[in-house]
């Protein structure tokens, strides 16, 4: 019997099976080389088979390849569908999804170990690449019809390419870009964009580019005057400082290496062919308008002269470290050539070796002693005039100034004799053609004056004071005691490499230092006490001493290292800039006649204004402050307070106010209300939940984008052409007053089509996209109505509802059902929402809040339930449901058992029934339970009863009848009214009776014979 069974269920088993498989139809692939790849193909399988389908992933249409094919993974590209190429190149996948590939349009993913992408669900593509990969985020904002992208080596750091409006090519080479922008990319056409960490770039909307590159970056300007078709560039290591290349006339390469360039020009590029113009500093170039040059390079430049007769495709040159000192070229057919360190001579290398001839040459030691000599010195280098037959060529330099005339080195009538007749620091240049890989510089003659000179040792500084004819009044190569002390005015040093001041001690008498973007670490100018205005910024300094400069009106000491600045002596500053440092407290109570504040970029965490009245420009931000006071700064026109910690702000004093900029605190109130003349506000990323702009009626931008606001009233702001309020709990929006506004940015707030339809009537180019919940959560019970028909037709385009549970799987037609347009009414539990969807408004989907559908509550009552039963007593159980639904009944505890409505007692004790409702879709379960006592047979009736055993209870067929003994009896079975449906004598101790004619119901079992009278109650089945 056993064994029977057995095979049944074995069978039972094995068909369901192969059912439920051929019901799943294949797929599921987890790579074998991605199922060698879908099965070899032949235009997927179509049923050469060893499986794929899904009907052949869903019917293919074009593609895949998956190129190198050692895969791992890619499950089963949710079956295709519809694929459109795709390749996935070089693999080891490590995730990919595609979600559901919606007819992809190319892709390819490079090299591979992806770590995420997603391409949000791909929106028909159109190439991609994405190559090497391990990417860190990319999105490119559902990619609106892409052409190309690549995404180079990956771990990209933030991109966007603003809807990316059909970009042609991109790269966006080796990553961690610190942003781009390509402002809506009009048409790109290439760029790529390399190493990157950028620091700007813009490429003026791009006019059809044509390449671009850039190179290693931290870029400092570009421009290129709306790039008219290019035709390549680089523009390499990069931090340029200026370059232009005069409208690119369709330029042909160039690359302009390392870059800090100081000119360059080249007329109007007359199509170029290479170039390069390597590390930079120039000094100069021309190539008299480039004659298609053919190669160039200028290797480290400050040029002095080059010339390369109008670059009659000049076949190579570079050029070495230069300050050349002539070469000419006659008109070239140069193969290379070079030109290390340079400065020539020796008749600039023979006339550079008479047009070539493979000339090895460098420069690089120096010759002779050093020696320290006076005016009138005369040192004897004839035995150098003459090399072989050929004349050597002597130039003399002095340290600061460069190459020296005869009015410094007179050649006496000895040739190759030379007379000092000025102080300075020589060395003279030497250069004769009759050698091998020479040249020959001096080392340094000093020569030394009558006068006292101060010292100077940083060169550069030098240089620029004994360049500046109004120091300089004897214009000889030294600054003497006298000149420093008689000099009152302006000494402009910016910019020009200066690590040392030392000498600026010695002008005590200096009212403006401008020595701005040097490599000074230190300055003292403890001696500089009639200092007006010092502008020392953007240098290397951890420290500034200005107590002795107390007539300081003016400081500029921002972009240092500074963490302490102590102006408590300067009482008569009226603009201090010392931001981009890492102050950490500043006090400003004895600058009473402050004006201007600059302390941004700072570790500033207390700011005391109390004393600086007349301040009118404060900019603060980017330090520590979690409080600022400026109940005393009524004259405030300019407030920059964003990125500190600021909580609250009361501007009640402050009513001059014209821009203010406070985002990105902790602000959860702002009040401008009394700020009658305020221009620009921006409050973005703080906690406001609500903001008043009534009385701030000359408002032309406001940005409060990333707050709590449920609203924003700007119906009295006749003037506002911007505002961002992106990123909030706005529902509604009125321009019907703001005639001025030329840009609204709204996204991500809780609009519903209604209220777009409103706004799009004054802002036509209204684009919305919000991933937030719509409306308030709701609650109710089964059959409850939701009215959405104010959003059901807008601008006669109907919506499209789309009702989904809180796993977002569709809710099917029977739970929600739409009784009227727009109307709907919940018929299951769940946890619902919908989403809206409307021609008007192509690009926005509108999500609504939950709605939470609970079943009704229902009780359960048993009918007559008794208290007290006896064993072997059979009995109906009756119970009701408030819902009216059906009810069952289980057996909690005790010695009995039940079938259907019917129980039997079988031994003495308690026995407990529960009563089940199992709910519906409109009501919740419900159960209820009694207790009832079973007790022994006690009386004759009981005791005759526990003699006889009636069984099965309820019966089908055959009902079997035990006595203890033999005896007459008679058997009756009556049926519900009382007839007699059965009778029978009998004497054994056994009966079988069948009762299977009978029908369904309860019946009574009477047994009568000398013992006494015992009834059963039977429920036939």
């Amino acid at each position: 019997m056993k064994i029977n069974t057995m095979i049944k269920n074995f069978t039972l088993f094995f068909f369901l099976f192969a059912s439920l498989t051929l019901s799943a139809q294949n797929i599921n692939i987890p790579d074998a080389n991605f199922k060698k790849v879908l099965i070899e193909n032949t235009l997927i399988n179509k049923n050469n088979d060893a499986e794929i389908s899904e009907s052949e992933a869903s019917e293919f249409t074009g593609s895949i390849w998956a190129d190198y094919k050692s895969i791992k993974d890619l499950t089963g590209i949710e079956y295709f569908t519809k694929t459109t190429v795709l390749d996935c190149y070089g693999n080891q996948i490590t995730n990919l999804d595609l979600s559901k590939n919606t007819a992809l349009k190319t892709l390819r993913c490079f090299n591979n170990q992806i770590s995420d992408l997603d391409v949000s669900s791909n929106i028909a593509l159109t190439e991609l690449k994405c190559n090497n990969n391990q990417i860190e985020t990319l999105d490119l904002n559902t990619n609106t019809l892409l052409e190309k992208v690549f995404c180079y080596n990956n771990q990209i750091n933030n991109l966007n390419l603003g809807n990316n409006k059909v970009l042609v090519e991109l790269r966006c080479n080796n990553n961690q870009i610190n942003t781009i922008d390509v402002s809506n990319n009009t048409s790109l056409t290439f760029f790529y964009c390399e190493n990157n960490k950028l620091t700007d770039l813009d490429v003026s909307k791009n006019i059809n580019l044509a390449k671009l590159v850039c190179y290693n970056n931290q870029i400092n300007d570009i421009d290129l005057n709306q790039n008219t078709s290019l035709s390549e560039l680089f523009c390499n290591n990069n931090q340029i400082k200026s370059l232009d290349i005069n409208k690119n006339t369709a330029l042909a390469y160039l690359n302009c290496s390392n870059n800090q360039l100081t000119s360059l020009d080249v007329s109007k590029n007359t199509v170029l062919i290479n170039m390069t113009c390597d590390d930079n500093n120039i000094s100069s170039l021309d190539i008299s308008n480039n004659k298609s040059l053919t190669e160039l390079n200028c290797t480290g430049n400050q040029i002095k002269i080059l010339d390369v007769t109008a670059a009659t495709s000049l076949t190579k040159l570079y050029c070495g470290n230069n300050k050349l000192g002539t070469l000419n070229f006659s008109n070239n057919q140069l193969a290379t050539l070079s030109c290390n360190n340079n400065r020539f001579s020796f008749s600039s290398l023979k006339s550079i070796t008479d047009n070539f001839s493979k000339l090895e040459y460098y420069s690089g030691d120096k010759i002779f002693s050093p020696l320290n000599e006076e005016i009138s010195f005369e040192i004897d280098y004839s035995a150098e005039k003459e090399i072989g037959d050929i004349t050597t060529l002597f130039t003399w330099y002095e340290t600061t100034t460069g190459v020296v005339n005869n009015q410094y080195v007179l050649e006496t009538n000895q040739p190759g004799v030379f007379k000092f007749l000025k102080a300075g620091i020589y060395y003279c240049d030497m250069t004769n053609t009759s050698f091998e890989s020479l040249h020959l510089r001096t080392e340094n003659i000093t020569i030394n004056s009558t006068h006292e000179f101060i010292n100077i040792p940083d060169r550069n500084f030098k240089k620029a004071l004994v360049e500046d004819s109004e120091i300089n009044t004897d214009n000889d190569d030294e600054i003497s005691q006298k000149e420093a002390e008689a000099f009152t005015g302006t000494i402009s040093a910016n910019g020009l490499g200066i690590s040392d001041l030392t000498g600026i001690e010695n002008f005590t008498n200096l009212t403006r230092l401008k020595c701005t973007h040097n490599k000074l670490r230190s300055l003292n100018i403890s001696k500089n006490i009639f200092l007006t205005n010092l502008d020392c910024s953007n240098n290397e300094l951890s420290d500034l001493d200005i107590s002795h400069n107390i007539k300081l009106n003016e400081l500029h000491c921002n972009n240092n290292q500074l963490q302490i600045l102590d102006v408590s002596t300067n009482t008569e500053i009226e603009r201090l800039d010392c931001h981009e440092n890492q102050i950490s407290n500043l006090d400003l109570s004895n600058n009473i006649g402050i004006q201007i504040l600059f302390i941004y970029k700072n570790q500033i965490k207390n700011l005391n204004l109390n004393n600086n009245k007349i301040i009118f420009y404060l900019d603060c931000a980017n330090n520590q402050l979690s409080n600022l006071n400026l109940s005393n700064n009524n004259e405030l026109l300019e407030l920059y307070c964003f990125s500190n910690k600021i909580k609250t702000i009361n501007l009640e004093s402050n009513t001059k106010l014209q821009n203010i900029n406070c985002n990105n605190n902790e602000l959860n109130a702002l009040d401008v209300s009394n700020i009658e003349k305020l221009i620009w506000l921006q409050c973005a990323d703080n906690e406001l939940s609500n903001i008043d702009l009534k009385n701030n009626i000359e408002l032309s931008t406001v940005d409060c984008h990333n707050n709590k606001l449920s609203s924003i009233d700007i119906t009295y702001n006749p003037f506002l052409s911007h505002l961002y309020c992106s990123n909030n709990n706005i529902s509604s929006l009125d321009l019907s007053k703001s005639s001025t506004i030329t840009y609204v940015s709204f996204d991500y707030n809780l609009f519903p089509f209604s209220e777009l339809a409103k706004i799009k009537v004054f802002y036509p180019s209204l684009i919305y996209k919000s991933d937030k919940r719509i409306f308030s959560p709701q609650e109710g019970t089964y059959g409850f109505e939701i009215d959405y028909s104010n959003q059901a037709n807008i601008n006669e385009n109907n919506t499209d509802f789309e009702w989904h549970l809180s796993n977002d799987e569709i809710a099917d037609n029977n739970s929600v059902i739409n009784n009227n347009s727009g109307v709907f009414q919940f018929k299951k539990k769940g946890k619902y929402y919908c989403k809206m969807t409307n021609a008007s408004f192509p690009e926005t989907e509108i999500i609504t809040e939950y709605i939470s559908i609970l079943q009704k509550d229902q009780d359960i009552t048993f009918n007559n339930a008794p208290k007290t039963a006896k064993a072997n007593d059979v009995m109906e159980l009756n119970a009701s449901a408030t819902s009216g639904l059906e009810v069952t009944f289980e057996l909690v505890s005790g010695d009995a058992s039940i079938d259907g409505n019917t129980i039997t007692f079988n031994q003495e004790g308690t026995v407990e029934i529960k009563a089940v409702q199992a709910g519906n879709d409109e009501y919740k379960p419900a159960e209820a339970t009694i207790k009832i006592t079973v007790d022994i047979a006690t009386g004759i009736s009981d005791v005759l009863k526990s003699s006889i055993q009636v069984y099965p209870n309820p019966v089908v067929t055959d009902l079997n009848i035990s006595f203890d003994k033999n005896e007459d009896r008679m058997i009756y079975i009556y049926d519900a009214k009382g007839q007699i449906r059965f009778q029978q004598k009998s004497y054994s101790n056994s009966k079988q009776l069948n009762i299977s004619d009978f029908k369904s119901g309860m019946y009574i079992l009477k047994i009568q014979s000398e013992s006494g009278v015992i009834s059963y109650k039977i429920l036939k089945k």
